[in-house]
């Protein structure tokens, strides 16, 4: 009886950490998402950041500076202060990750929602999706 109790209660705590967790992704979305039509409109006007790996870009790429996500931490002094940066990944994720890192050391950043799979599906269909 008291296993089970455990287990219950283990279950619980787990369940509310993931709870925690999506609730979380859902206010970093709110606070850093953007979609990307709004990026579209806004293009010369801000810097797009591909966060992807080397093997991705050379798939399909916007005219974005190339930064792997792991490399960002290293490299992101690279990335000019006076301009917004669009982040984006595969599915907007990572990109998540890099434009909550940008936030946190100074930048105006956001994420590209949905990343180049969305952008592929809303605003260029001729890009190779993958």
């Amino acid at each position: 009886m008291a296993l089970r109790f455990l287990r219950t209660i283990k279950a619980f705590i787990v369940n509310v950490q993931w709870e925690q967790v999506y609730i979380g992704l859902g206010v970093l979305r709110c606070m850093l998402g953007i979609e990307p039509l709004d990026v579209k409109k806004r293009l010369g006007e801000v810097v797009l950041l591909d966060v992807r790996t080397d093997g991705e870009w050379s798939i399909v790429h916007l005219d974005a500076l190339h930064i792997p996500l792991p490399e960002l931490g290293t490299r992101y002094p690279e990335l000019p202060k006076d301009k917004e940066i669009i982040c984006y990944c595969h599915h907007g994720f990572r990109s998540l990750d890099a434009a909550a890192f940008l936030v946190r050391a100074g930048y105006n950043a956001k994420s590209l929602s949905g990343g180049i799979d969305a952008w592929s599906k809303e605003v260029d269909t001729t890009l190779l999706r993958y």
